[in-house]
């Protein structure tokens, strides 16, 4: 007995030794994200924001006041129903969840579910929830014991589910490439398709009335069908429109929202003739609209949540809107500050003197920025087509000090010095002075082949990822000269020098480049992450973004190994990556900026 116990004593002082020897990856904070879904109660709004549930009191609906915000879900919100103070949530590839939202407290998870796939729509009735589980197909899960939901039944689809409403026995699936599928739930425990419309170009969303389904064609617009025999849907009508994302329907009125049309008012009084009766111009993308009596809620992605008056369906107006939304698309930091490029919207500029509690300071409006480095008190942003110089001496107060326009959209951006060296997508490297920031001048420039993503610049010399890896001498920053080329086979995504090694991702690879001889670069080392790949040096390793998969931190000790020795999955796709001192902050697309904190070996923490 005493030799078993010594044993195990010595595979336990084992097992904590090799931790104490690795690397860890650990939650510090999250902020924003994209709003996707909402649902109202009375006053009480709820929408999802990123992977966190907000619950806003809407009583004054000039002014939503948020009153509760969930701790951190492990994924995004991609759809919600609240029914009878609880919050189901499908939360794309962590399932399920449900959250107790009864008290004006901030809401709790108190049961949850995983699903085959990705979870991107539901509709609840009574204690059943069928939930449209994109590869999975449809699933329908019991709410009789919200602390432990049970999964009744499910039926595979071909095509990806996007979307589910249910009437009477049966329940429609909106298909992305499938069409509409026609199912019945008579007997929950054994789904049985008896239909199917296949003839719809793009079928991602769908509501019904009993009497009719309406489907929301993505590359279309609203298809309408009697449900006459509900097992064979025949289309009586429809109307064309640009990206349509979701509908609600009020009586004889359907609000459709879209990708970048705004909100659509259509009577359909006449089913077999739907007429556009008004369009409301919102900003970026916009989705899940509810609509009640007289007031109609939008989810609008990057820009929070909208509220209109429909008292007068014809003439929408906007009455308010809560706005603490974003779209995580590059990040950048330096000391206190960080800057995060919002695709849709332009660049936060956040304290992060405290990195476990990221403040926003103030918002600048950019067309689709896309990168930004910061070098002092001065911000360089890639937006559309135009190299932005933003002075955040003030940080709650930037000002623009000017903006330099070149032929095709500014890629990436690096700042040494009096130098300013700017990738464009089709023509080129370009070598700006900024000695006076305020009147930036191209003194240089060489032209790339193919399309330029990707860009690094250590010293003398500039790396670029277009078709390939190209190695550039900026010692004459006024004539930079091509000194090497490692053909590629795919798009780049991010070009990151150490010592004699680049590291180059194209594709869904990440390669380790020698370049010791800068005219013949070497391939030495292969990584297929089976995803794109954006990444930071954190000391001896790589912070790599992952997209799906999150942050990666990779050995990059021997470059002919490289191994992720820890990872940590973000909310949506780790877009970009910057590491500062021993945090790493990652821009997460729809979930937004988190912050996660390196804890190195024998750190006894």
């Amino acid at each position: 007995m005493r030799r078993v116990s010594t044993t195990l004593a010595c595979l336990l002082l084992f097992f904590i030794a090799v931790g104490a020897q690795t690397p860890r990856l650990e939650y510090v904070a999250q902020w924003g994200g994209t709003c996707q879904a909402v649902d109202v109660v009375g006053d009480s709004v709820y929408i999802g924001q990123g992977p966190r549930l907000l619950v806003l009191d809407a009583s004054d609906p000039a002014d939503p006041k948020e009153i509760g915000r969930s701790a951190l879900l492990p994924n995004r919100i991609a759809d919600l129903q609240v029914v009878d103070g609880y919050a189901i949530l499908a939360c794309a590839s962590s399932g399920v969840r449900i959250l107790s939202v009864e008290d004006r407290e901030p809401p709790l998870e108190i049961g949850w579910i995983d699903t085959q796939d990705s979870a991107e729509g539901l509709f609840a009735e009574g204690d059943l929830v069928y939930v449209a589980d994109r590869y999975g197909g449809l699933m329908i899960l019991s709410m009789e014991d919200k602390t432990a939901p049970v999964l009744l039944g499910s039926l595979p689809m071909e095509a990806s589910a996007e979307a589910v409403t249910v009437s009477g026995n049966y329940a429609y699936v909106a298909t992305r490439t499938g069409g509409l599928r026609v199912v019945s739930v008579a007997d929950p425990e054994a789904p049985i398709e008896v239909g199917a419309v296949e003839d719809i170009d793009l079928a991602i969303g769908v509501v019904g009335d009993g009497t009719f389904a309406y489907v929301v064609d993505q590359y279309f617009g609203i298809r309408v069908y009697a449900l006459d025999d509900p097992a064979r849907p025949v289309e009586i009508g429809a109307l064309e429109m640009e990206y349509p994302t979701g509908m609600a329907l009020v009586q004889d009125l359907a609000y459709v929202t879209t990708s970048w049309s705004g909100v659509h008012v259509i009577s359909l009084e006449d089913p077999t003739a739907p007429k556009l009766l008004a369009a409301v111009d919102l900003l970026g993308e916009t989705f899940s609209p509810i609509a009640t009596e007289d007031r109609l809620y939008i989810a609008n992605a990057a820009r929070g949540v909208r509220v209109l008056s429909i008292e007068d369906p014809t003439l929408p107006i906007a009455l308010g809107d809560f706005d603490t939304a974003s779209h995580g698309w590059w990040i950048d930091v330096e000391g206190d500050l960080a800057c995060l490029a919002d695709y849709t919207k332009g660049l936060h500029v956040l304290s992060v003197f405290d990195p476990a509690t990221p403040l926003a300071l103030s918002l600048v409006e950019l067309v689709e920025p896309q990168h930004v480095d910061l070098a002092g008190h001065l911000a360089y942003v890639c937006a559309w087509d135009d190299l932005v110089v933003v002075d955040l001496s003030v940080p709650g107060s930037p000002v623009e000090r000017s903006s330099l326009a070149f032929p095709s959209s500014t890629q990436q951006v690096e700042v040494i010095g009096d130098y300013a060296y700017v990738l464009t997508a089709y023509n080129g490297l370009y070598v700006i002075s900024v000695s006076d920031p305020a009147a930036p001048e191209i003194v240089g420039s060489l032209p790339i082949d193919g399309y330029g993503v990707a860009l690094d610049v250590q010293g003398d010399v500039a790396y670029v990822g277009a078709d390939g890896l190209w190695v550039l001498s900026i010692a004459d920053p006024a004539n930079p000269e091509k000194v090497g080329v490692l053909d590629g086979d795919n798009l780049a995504r991010m070009v990151l020098a150490k010592d004699d090694i680049v590291f180059y991702s194209e594709g869904s690879r990440l390669y380790a480049i020698s370049v010791r001889d800068p005219v013949n670069p070497v391939e030495v080392g292969l990584k297929n992450f089976g995803l794109a790949t954006r990444m930071d040096l954190a000391g001896e390793y790589l912070a790599a973004a992952v997209a799906w998969m999150g942050i990666a931190l990779v050995d990059i000790s021997n470059v002919e190994d490289m191994h992720v020795i820890t990872s940590f999955d973000t909310a949506d796709r780790a877009h970009s990556v910057k590491v500062s001192g021993n945090y790493i902050y990652v821009a997460d697309e729809r979930g937004g900026l988190f912050v996660l904190r390196l804890v190195a070996p024998g750190s006894g923490e």
